[in-house]
């Protein structure tokens, strides 16, 4: 562990408390997950669990707006970026 590694995890805490903790529309349930892994000193869990939770909740909202494809095995949305033969 270096001093650059942990100045790297503390700018990525900083960022995620306030794009996911201040700003999201999902606080409450951010903030119970987020200190209850605090307490228990998990902070590498906390951050590698909300990087991984941010995509695929912007992900499933982009799906069910209809702005990119529910599934990467569906050819739906695929059919007209296929260039013609």
């Amino acid at each position: 562990m270096t001093w650059h590694n942990i100045r790297l995890g503390l700018v990525m805490l900083r960022n995620i408390f306030w794009k996911v903790g201040i700003l999201g529309d999902y606080k409450a349930a951010f903030w119970k997950f987020a200190l209850r892994r605090l307490a228990r000193g998990e902070i590498e869990y906390l951050i590698s669990s909300i990087l991984v939770a941010q995509h695929l909740i912007m992900f499933s909202r982009d799906a069910s707006q209809g702005t990119t494809s529910a599934s990467y095995y569906s050819f739906k949305m695929q059919d007209a970026a296929v260039p013609a033969e």
